[in-house]
């Protein structure tokens, strides 16, 4: 589930300037420097799910529509998707 206001505004932003756009989550329950990347063009269903604070509206995707990635496949994917210059110390 992600933030669907978040994920609706990456949509957007792809649509109206046509750069790649991607959702990127940090999965800390498999460790330190695991990631999870979704394009915002995934399908996904909105839906208000919570109670209390928590109650919020998300878009849910299928978590076969998101790559898993450690840190260094994490670390390779940014260099090609920004370059070199972009993505931080090797």
């Amino acid at each position: 589930m992600l933030n669907s206001f978040q994920f609706r505004v990456l949509r957007k932003l792809r649509h109206l300037t046509g750069l790649p756009v991607y959702y990127v989550i940090e999965i800390e329950e498999y460790g330190k420097g695991w990631y999870r990347v979704v394009d915002v063009t995934s399908q996904c269903c909105i839906r208000k799910l919570g109670s209390g604070h928590a109650r919020d509206t998300y878009a849910c995707i299928g978590v076969e529509d998101s790559v898993l990635m450690n840190e260094a496949e994490f670390r390779s994917w940014l260099r090609e998707v920004l370059g070199e210059k972009y993505a931080g110390e090797s």
